[in-house]
């Protein structure tokens, strides 16, 4: 389909029919409904495709699990019993097993208090599918917002982009799935902000971030980015919302209680912090810190290593530093907003101390890079599959037991989330420089 053409033909058409009496307004309003519908057409047809097709697989693949006994869904259980606690009024930070604990905060488990009243084989099914279902936002979600914000992507690359990206993700999805894990649905939501911000709904933008906060405070990120973007009604209602949240436990517990909830929510996270995953030099630590880290001298490594926290900031200041020239320079284009939100969604499993399965954060970004895959220079062109193809073999079943220690200790999952994040810078940078389109259509 060739947007260009249809636009001409629709203008050259409300020129002509202008002679016949109608109004210049009324002509306009027709010939971008035409355009829009046009151009909709396979976007849609490629939405219904998509669903059905991945909640076909979702659905045979929740079967197979039943079917082996392997519908675990573990921290999906963490939740529920967390949920149980809550309401039970009882102790909330105590390991559900001997592995798994309850790490995130007191609200967090008033958010499971619907599943914790289902049978448990009905809570995994409904869970199961509520992510299938946000996977399939995630990818579709980002692509409308960018072909909005860049409507000279054809329309035609859709089930490219949209089937590669899936491919490219299936372990991480299947393992969201299999555990009954929140990073994809965090990502589905974050991008959901990003969707109501910019249809004019800032105050329910907000209270939805301020409730990711109290599940992960990974959208902490966003705040100054919001500022920066003077969405200063969005800042308001997470500030007002998270205050209201920060409240839940004081509804099921005595204040005393609550605030040693707390407490034992901070002590987690601090436990968590002073994991292994601190060492910059420790094998697995997928944080850009420790990739930048290892690839020193042994010497510099050593030194690095022994002034953590500094370096930390140096390397956080820096690429602050520069995502920041990116946003002054194109301030003035609100189409790179869906990008700049990518890269800040992106940067989570880099800059945070996570496992190899949270860089389910990197699909928007993903997104992104492979609809403007064509405008990329011929290094972007090579290195975007070679990170697509890191980020699909982040499974452990693909590999001996040996092989995946070696791929995992080695960070190749992060090599590959950091490909597809510079790709998206980027493109961010090399659209300083190129024109704005003229028209903003998209479906």
């Amino acid at each position: 389909m060739k947007l260009a053409g249809i636009r001409s033909t629709s203008w050259r058409s409300a020129a002509r029919s202008s002679h016949d009496g109608e109004s210049i307004p009324h002509l306009v309003s027709t010939a971008e409904s035409q355009v829009a519908g046009d151009a909709s057409r396979p976007y849609a047809r490629c939405v219904r495709w998509t669903f059905g097709l991945v909640m076909l697989l979702s659905l045979l693949g929740l079967a197979l699990e039943a079917a082996n006994g392997r519908l675990w869904m573990d921290d999906l259980e963490v939740y529920r019993t967390a949920a149980s606690r809550l309401a039970h009024h009882t102790t909330l930070y105590q390991p559900v097993t001997v592995f798994y604990r309850y790490k995130y905060a007191p609200t967090a488990a008033a958010f499971f208090i619907p599943w914790m009243w289902l049978p448990t084989i009905l809570a995994k099914c409904l869970y199961w599918l509520m992510l299938s279902l946000m996977a399939c936002t995630a990818v579709l979600g980002t692509y409308a917002m960018q072909w909005r914000a860049a409507p000279s992507i054809k329309p035609r690359n859709m089930a490219a982009v949209v089937i590669v990206v899936l491919l490219a993700f299936a372990p991480h999805i299947q393992r969201e799935l299999h555990l009954g894990q929140v990073n994809l649905a965090l990502a589905a939501v974050y991008i959901g902000v990003l969707a109501l911000m910019r249809r004019g709904r800032p105050w329910l933008a907000g209270v939805t971030l301020a409730a990711t906060l109290f599940v992960k405070p990974f959208g902490l990120i966003f705040l100054p980015y919001l500022a920066l973007k003077r969405r200063y009604k969005t800042l308001a209602a997470t500030a007002a919302a998270t205050a209201g949240f920060a409240a839940v436990p004081w509804l099921f517990y005595p204040p005393s209680v609550a605030v040693a909830s707390y407490r034992s929510w901070f002590h987690e996270l601090a436990l968590e912090l002073a994991s292994h995953k601190a060492n910059l030099l420790a094998a697995g630590n997928h944080t850009i810190f420790s990739l930048i880290a290892r690839l020193l001298p042994t010497s510099w490594g050593n030194a690095v290593n022994s002034h953590g926290t500094v370096f930390r900031v140096v390397v956080l200041a820096v690429l602050g530093g520069f995502f920041l020239y990116l946003w002054y320079r194109g301030r003035r284009d609100s189409g790179r907003e869906v990008a700049e939100w990518a890269v800040l969604v992106a940067a989570i499993p880099l800059l945070s101390f996570t496992d190899y399965n949270a860089f389910i954060f990197t699909i928007m970004a993903a997104v992104i890079a492979c609809m403007e895959y064509g405008r990329l220079t011929l290094p972007g062109k090579v290195l975007l599959p070679v990170g697509l193809t890191l980020l699909a073999l982040s499974t452990p079943g693909l590999f001996t037991r040996e092989s995946w220690r070696l791929f995992n200790g080695h960070s190749l999952v992060a090599y590959g989330a950091t490909i597809v994040t510079l790709t998206t810078v980027w493109i961010l940078r090399s659209s300083l420089t190129r024109p704005q389109d003229a028209l903003d259509q998209g479906p």
